[in-house]
């Protein structure tokens, strides 16, 4: 009780230690961390986030956050709280980064107080958009071209964590693999074809022009072949005088 007390980051790390070995939590230590948890609120969360990254990416995870349950830690933890209580009760694998995303989603934005633990920050702020804008994950080919298939597969897996619609892998990647192309790269026409009708070195220009006419293909309106998209490029020439 006095160690939880001084330092309440240890009950943190005894979840870990639960995730990593498979350890289990003596009635003493499980009722410390029931009367003590209220300590936590006044502890600098720097001092136990590696443990608690730990807890989600080890192998036992489901046995640390079953307990975690039973002894409310959760509860001090307002930001996991909700996330914590659902895989108590439909545990699904996860790993830390999709804890946070599924903690954010339901809060409605990101906090930027865990961006050391995001890998990829684009790529993350993309899923938790995609997540929390269509929550039943009804995607339209321009929104899986737009997106990719990882990062909607993500986002459904997401949605599908914090139980707001079935997992979809099978019809999204079905979905994905009847679109006309995947990536400008796929397209019938080339950085070089746009230069032999304009004298331009910006690269980027190109490339705009280009997922323009990828965004028209995938909506429909135009084949991806070189006669249709010479048209198209030339009208969007135009327009960009």
């Amino acid at each position: 009780k006095i160690k939880f007390s001084n330092n309440p980051e240890l009950m943190i790390k005894a979840f870990a230690l639960m995730s990593e070995l498979n350890y289990r939590l003596t009635n003493r230590t499980k009722n410390a961390i029931n009367r003590r948890r209220k300590y936590l609120l006044t502890c600098d969360m720097s001092l136990y986030m590696d443990d608690f990254q730990k807890i989600f990416n080890s192998k036992y995870s489901k046995n640390a956050i079953l307990m975690m349950n039973k002894t409310n830690i959760d509860m001090v933890l307002p930001l996991f709280k909700k996330v914590i209580r659902r895989l108590g009760s439909h545990y699904k694998p996860v790993n830390f980064e999709e804890v946070l995303l599924m903690a954010f989603v339901l809060n409605g934005k990101i906090d930027l107080r865990y961006a050391d633990y995001i890998t990829d920050i684009n790529v993350f702020n993309k899923i938790f958009d995609l997540a929390l804008q269509n929550r039943l994950c009804e995607y339209d080919d321009l929104t899986l071209y737009t997106n990719g298939l990882e990062i909607c597969l993500e986002a459904n897996y997401i949605n599908f964590l914090l139980g707001r619609c079935p997992k979809k892998d099978k019809k999204i990647r079905k979905q994905w693999s009847m679109l006309p192309i995947k990536s400008i790269k796929d397209l019938q026409y080339s950085n070089r074809d746009v230069a032999e009708l304009i004298d331009t070195t910006d690269e980027s220009f190109v490339n705009d022009i280009l997922e323009d006419v990828a965004i028209t293909i995938v909506s429909g309106e135009i084949h991806n072949n070189y006669h249709d998209i010479q048209s198209m490029v030339i009208k969007l020439l135009k327009k960009n005088n």
